[in-house]
């Protein structure tokens, strides 16, 4: 009779999942000898443009939900299941060739080039979470169509706050700027 029991608790109870994550780290490559300063080879170098504009380094991010739900006798439906992951790609240099000078100075704004690229995919962590929670938390609906609706309503809700987050983020920071990642010219 246990077993039973069981196996009817975990059709009726929420599944906690964490949220699955992958960061892509892909570099691309800057001759050290191209130019004469490392913010020419730098910005000579860069594949990334986003709005127009040229950037060393960028994070993308893409947050994917789904979930399974559980309807009831009387139609009322509830998610028994979020899936929600984290796909992101931090794009950074790579400095190959060069003195000992410009390496050193390359070294230098690469690692905060980097911690500013990483409060972008802290936020993304930030965003992918709070859907995960909101999917594993929101009431039960009057049937499943309306659950379907209001979940991802309010996933793509949180979504919007913490984009705009990001665009705050980078305002803030002068797109690193104010952590160091200040290219000598």
């Amino acid at each position: 009779m246990k077993p039973c029991l069981l196996l009817l608790l975990a059709f009726t109870l929420p599944l906690r999942a964490e949220v699955q994550q992958q960061l892509e780290q892909t570099p691309y490559i800057a001759w050290g000898t191209s130019q004469p300063t490392l913010g020419a080879v730098l910005r000579s170098a860069t594949p990334i443009t986003y709005g127009g504009q040229r950037f060393i380094g960028y994070t993308r991010w893409d947050i994917n939900w789904r979930f399974f739900w559980y309807q009831r006798g009387n139609g009322r439906c509830q998610i028994r299941h979020p899936l929600t992951r984290l796909n992101a790609q931090m794009t950074l240099p790579d400095l190959r060739g060069g003195n000992s000078q410009i390496h050193a100075q390359f070294d230098q704004y690469l690692r905060a080039l980097k911690r500013h690229e990483m409060g972008h995919y802290a936020i993304a962590q930030a965003a992918a979470n709070a859907i995960d929670e909101r999917l594993q938390t929101l009431p039960e609906q009057v049937d499943c169509s309306t659950l379907q609706r209001v979940a991802n309503e309010q996933a793509q809700g949180i979504l919007e706050h913490y984009r705009q987050q990001e665009f705050d983020y980078d305002l803030q920071t002068g797109h690193g700027i104010s952590q160091g990642a200040v290219l000598p010219d």
